[in-house]
């Protein structure tokens, strides 16, 4: 194992870092450290306790890179295992450099130790470093720890950490089918304790050290296991240490969200190779010892009020008891839970000792109005766009206003013609001698006028009589008398006429589906609002009833009418994937 320590170095800054790529190129062949890397490619880097700076980092960050990223047919040159850069005065502009790293580093890095250092997260530059340096933990498997502390991150460094942890999928500790295959495998699997397909009854999963291993197996082995690489991304991090960063009620607004799908530590160091006996160890038998916090350490924080910490306490208490004894699958149990949780809410007591889940679905509902106390707060003092959830979603709901649904075009009344009666030769003579009695308008009389009848009347006796055509009996069916005339009209049966149906109500006709990602591709909401609060956003734009309710906020703060908009678009708080 290749420990490169710099931590008695008296050199600092740029120069630091040169000294440390130097180091790293000598790895890579023909350099004189080629062979001795070729057998123990393992690297722990400690660069603790001395001015790097980020001018530093970026010396000796692409010599690391080049260093990991060198493959022959020997293996890699390069496994780093440990990086630790505490009180190295770092600051974000180095978070790309790590994110790239991290992500090359996503099947060996195991612990990550950037404490005390000048990490911010205020301006979008640095919100987008951020980002970026989270996601690319995205694919580590083995990680144990994260390590942040001492970092005023600020309150969107926080909401940045929760949008990219509910996009996270899900840690599944059930080895599905694909990955208990092997005898082996499945062998190496009870070692650790991990539960099987045929073990899904097992709630929990003892921790078995990996140093129990047969020699010689594939555990001891430097690649991956499939039993690891099964659980991936920061929701499988047994640790992660945010204490002394400057947490506000915001901050801990966000975190609440994240410590409520955390997994016990316990159950997620069964998914990590366990820690050698040292300072590691000790560390983590530390955090284990803290027990208002479990797994996601928070505490010291000096910034934290009273309501921050309310929150984060009824967070831990939901995560712990709620959380473990309610099955989320069963959907019924579900919705009766949350129906008491919303009778609770409306003042109804619950909290009777005999009742099983009272005092839990009380520490829930408490919960909700804990974090609606902090939004509202968050909404008086700063507004809606301090927090890029809810500017989205409001950018997203004024855009959407505009587009109005086409009205569907109303079906053609249907007038039933009457048949066409014909009337007798007497009544036809008669309304002809009213015709042509009727005095017509002055025309001049030496003037010649068509005769209108020719062709069609004929003079009898002085009088003009219809000229009828006699008709010719068809030779197939015999001729039949005509009905005596009734002079009831007959009534014939309506029309039917088939009208196309529109294949959506929105605008050019086009699905629902394209017009919702025409909009969130306008209001930058793609990556912020997932796909069931965007098409909450596109129904709550198009429903008139919501403009009702809106008006029935108008006698309210402005805060609260914000809030309450939020709140029936589900725009308050980023959906997490379960």
């Amino acid at each position: 194992m290749g420990k490169l320590n710099y931590t008695n170095r008296k050199s600092e800054g740029p120069r630091l870092g040169q000294a440390v790529a130097k180091d790293l190129l000598k790895r890579i062949p023909p350099g004189i450290g080629s062979k001795a890397a070729i057998r123990d490619p393992i690297v722990e880097l400690d660069v603790s306790g001395r001015r790097l700076t980020s001018e530093g980092l970026l010396e000796f960050a692409p010599a690391l890179l080049k260093s990991m990223e060198h493959n022959n047919e020997n293996g890699k040159t390069v496994r780093l295992e440990e990086l630790c850069l505490r009180e190295s005065q770092i600051d974000s502009r180095s978070l790309l450099h790590l994110a790239r790293i991290i992500s090359l580093a996503a099947h060996d890095l195991r612990d990550l130790d950037l404490s005390e250092n000048q990490i911010t997260v205020t301006t979008q530059e640095e919100v987008v470093a951020w980002g970026a340096f989270l996601n690319a933990f995205s694919n580590c498997c083995v990680l144990r720890r994260i390590d942040l502390s001492g970092n005023l991150l600020g309150p969107r460094a926080f909401e940045v950490l929760a949008r990219v942890y509910a996009n996270e999928n899900p840690v599944d500790l059930v080895l599905s089918d694909s990955v208990q295959g092997g005898d082996e495998l499945a062998k190496q699997a009870r070692k650790l304790g991990i539960a099987t397909n045929t073990e899904r009854g097992q709630r929990r999963i003892e921790s078995v050290a990996v140093d129990q291993a047969e020699p010689g197996s594939s555990l001891s082995h430097a690649e991956p296991l499939d039993i690891y690489v099964t659980t991936k991304g920061l929701r499988s991090v047994p640790y992660l240490n945010l204490c002394n960063t400057g947490m506000t009620e915001a901050c801990a607004l966000h975190l609440s969200y994240v410590i409520g799908s955390h997994n016990m530590p316990e159950k997620l160091l069964t998914r990590v190779p366990a820690a050698k006996a040292g300072p590691h160890t000790q560390q983590l038998l530390a955090y284990d010892g803290e027990t208002r916090c479990r797994g996601i350490i928070y505490l010291p924080n000096s910034h934290l009020g009273g309501a921050a910490m309310k929150v984060l306490e009824l967070a831990e208490a939901v995560r712990e008891g709620l959380c473990e004894d309610l099955d989320l699958d069963d959907e019924e149990g579900f919705r009766d839970v949350l129906r008491k949780s919303r009778s609770a809410e409306n003042g109804r007591k619950i909290s009777d000792p005999a009742s099983k889940h009272g005092n839990k679905i009380c520490i829930s509902v408490e919960l909700d109005r804990a974090r609606s106390r902090i939004q509202g707060n968050v909404l008086q003092e700063f507004g809606p766009g301090s927090n890029d959830l809810w500017r989205t979603a409001l950018k997203m709901l004024t855009l959407c206003r505009d587009i109005h649904p086409v009205q569907e075009k109303k079906k053609p009344s249907i007038v039933s013609k009457r048949p066409e009666i014909v009337p007798d030769l007497a009544s036809r003579t008669h309304r002809t001698r009213l015709s042509i009695s009727t005095p017509l308008s002055t025309r001049n009389p030496n003037q010649h006028i068509a005769n209108p009848f020719a062709g069609q009347w004929r003079l009898d006796n002085s009088r003009l009589v219809p000229v009828i055509a006699p008709i010719k009996p068809s030779l197939a069916t015999p001729c039949k008398p005509l009905p005596p005339p009734n002079p009831a009209p007959c009534v014939s049966p309506p029309a039917t006429t088939v009208s196309t149906p529109y294949r959506t109500k929105l605008p050019y006709g086009l699905p629902d589906d394209v017009w919702r990602r025409i909009m969130a591709t306008a209001a930058g909401a793609d990556i912020i609002l997932s796909e069931t609060q965007q098409r909450s956003v596109i129904r709550w734009a198009m429903d008139r009833s919501s403009l009702n309710k809106e008006k029935e906020f108008l006698g309210l703060k402005g805060s609260t009418q914000i809030w309450k908009v939020l709140e029936g678009m589900g725009c308050l708080a980023y959906e997490m994937r379960n």
